[in-house]
């Protein structure tokens, strides 16, 4: 987006210091140029292209996360499990780039994987599971 449309960064500001999170309500509050705004994660997985079918999936948090070595298909033959991208199939390591580039704040050793990314790799891997996108990304960015 950035290359297409230059931030303002006084907005950006505005939004900063304004905004709220409500969980009882599950949505965001915001103030911008003195006008109040507020997104629920219904609407904001509806301008995502998600509907009903979308969140009726399970959380990613409620799949059970396994133990390092059983996520041995993830990694090129002779290297074993180890929670790093180093040995990372070509599709499971181009696969962490998109979602740490997307959802994951940038910092720390990036040969390292964050918080839930096997969960969610493993969910795109040799049995898929469908899980809610929307919630998934609303809960990474709230």
């Amino acid at each position: 987006m950035e290359f297409h449309k230059p931030w303002n960064n006084e907005i950006i500001c505005q939004f900063y210091v304004s905004y709220h999170l409500d969980n009882a309500n599950h949505c965001i509050h915001w103030t911008t140029k003195g006008k109040h705004y507020k997104l629920d994660a219904v609407t904001f997985g509806h301008f995502l292209g998600f509907g009903k079918e979308d969140r009726k999936r399970p959380w990613i948090y409620d799949l059970k996360q396994l133990a390092i070595s059983e996520y041995q298909y993830m990694y090129m033959d002779g290297h074993l499990a180890d929670g790093k991208t180093t040995w990372f199939k070509p599709y499971y390591y181009v696969l962490n780039n998109i979602l740490c580039q997307i959802l994951y704040p940038k910092g720390g050793d990036s040969t390292f994987l964050h918080d839930d990314s096997l969960v969610v790799l493993d969910c795109f891997g040799e049995h898929i599971t469908k899980f809610t996108i929307s919630e998934y990304i609303w809960g990474r960015i709230t």
